[in-house]
């Protein structure tokens, strides 16, 4: 599963507007009302199967930003950094993709070109390409999800990970990504996979 935001920004107004009555009152210290409805928003109008669209993390290819997208990006940017703050340890999560990925990628560097939303209640029997990954800029979002899943966690654009493993002979998932902490990020690595 992907996400599109063209989905959403055709009827940005009724999307947002749906968001503001149906999500969650916020139960963290400094989110606003506006962080949750994005997340409502972001997890209720944009999850649509799409193909893949994995970047490469030293290549700069921009998405196609309107005024909503950059309003919206900020939001769930926000909203993740402030639950990060209270979710003190990295999390291992599960991210199904429906396109079939070269497995030439080991030991590269990586990133989603968009926000991804993990879970680890995905249907896996239908498993293209599945990444077991470890974030540490990811937060979990399940409270103010519109979907009935647990432990969703949101995985920002700006995370960078190198693939550590790849499976070929196995119905879970099949690639591993784990996080790279720059130095100035070292706070928030606590994390460290199992081998």
């Amino acid at each position: 599963m992907m996400q599109k935001w063209e989905f959403c920004f055709k009827n940005f107004s009724e999307a947002w507007r749906n968001a503001k009555q149906h999500n969650r009152k916020p139960q963290h210290k400094h989110l606003e009302k506006d962080h949750s409805a994005a997340l409502y928003m972001y997890t209720k109008s944009i999850l649509q199967p799409v193909n893949l669209n994995f970047k490469s993390a030293n290549r700069t290819g921009k998405p196609k930003e309107t005024s909503e997208s950059r309003s919206l990006y900020s939001f769930l940017t926000e909203g993740i950094q402030i639950l990060k703050h209270s979710q003190v340890t990295c999390v291992r999560t599960h991210f199904q993709a429906e396109t079939l990925l070269h497995l030439n990628i080991s030991n590269k560097q990586v990133r989603f070109s968009t926000f991804m939303l993990g879970s680890d209640e995905w249907n896996f029997a239908r498993n293209i390409s599945c990444f077991e990954v470890h974030t540490c800029f990811g937060a979990d979002i399940t409270y103010y999800s519109a979907l009935k899943q647990n432990n969703q966690v949101l995985i920002p654009p700006y995370e960078i990970f190198k693939v550590t493993d790849i499976q070929t002979e196995t119905k879970e998932c099949r690639i591993t990504l784990s996080t790279i902490c720059w130095h100035f990020f070292a706070v928030f690595c606590l994390f460290t996979p199992p081998k």
